[in-house]
């Protein structure tokens, strides 16, 4: 009688996101510090801040496939802003008060 045995790999689910967006063709920056406009104390991070830029490959002489989400729109970036999360989807609360603004600090931050 053959005995299954559980394998566990040693990767933290940000780790595993951004691996999977940067090998999605995203260039990827982790752990985006959102800074107030006064103060030194910040605001929030952004687990995975990543960009994928229309038409990209990997291998140009055999390319391999991305994520169909991710090739389904052509012609325009994709931008994720991924807020990471080992089992139950929650948001920090950082994100879920509009008056911190905090999602307008980031898209400022990668847009001007």
């Amino acid at each position: 009688m053959c005995e299954e045995k559980k394998v566990t790999v040693g990767i933290g689910s940000e780790a595993l996101a951004y691996w999977f967006f940067r090998l999605n063709g995203f260039l990827t920056i982790t752990n985006f510090v959102v800074h107030p406009d006064i103060g030194r104390k910040q605001k929030t991070d952004v687990d995975v801040l990543g960009v994928r830029f229309p038409y990209r490959s990997e291998n140009r002489k055999k390319p391999m496939a991305d994520f169909r989400a991710f090739t389904a729109v052509k012609g325009k970036p994709y931008i994720i802003i991924a807020e990471v999360k080992e089992r139950t989807c929650n948001l920090n609360v950082s994100w879920r008060h509009k008056h911190q603004k905090n999602i307008n600090r980031v898209c400022l931050a990668i847009t001007k």
